[in-house]
């Protein structure tokens, strides 16, 4: 009887760490970086395209003061544009940025003629 009762309480937790590893969450960072983009110092910029890095998530803007190289995994795209992908060396853009612990998200894309 003992063993019995052992036996159903071993296959009842097997049961529970299935279930609980099949409904078990991944850690979501990106909240965190949302949740910090949306409180983050932010602005305008207006340049073109020098170089994009799709693998990155990347491009890198020429501005009237230099260049600067934004993420773009939380952009959102207006004009022709639907991703980064789409984006190409010489393309003329305007949008948003927010920077968040040194790395500048840039937030939208918009083209420009």
């Amino acid at each position: 009887m003992k063993k019995a009762f052992y036996a159903v309480l071993v296959v009842l937790f097997f049961c529970l760490g299935v279930t609980a590893a099949l409904y078990a969450q991944p850690y979501q960072r990106t909240d965190e970086v949302a949740s910090a983009i949306a409180m983050g110092k932010s602005g305008n910029f207006k340049g073109e395209v020098v170089k994009t890095d799709p693998a990155a998530k990347t491009i890198t803007v020429k501005l009237a003061k230099g260049e600067k190289t934004g993420d773009t995994r939380y952009a959102s795209y207006q004009g022709g544009f639907n991703a980064a992908q789409d984006l190409k060396p010489g393309d003329k853009i305007a949008g948003k940025w927010t920077e968040v612990k040194g790395t500048i998200y840039i937030t939208f894309i918009v083209q420009l003629q």
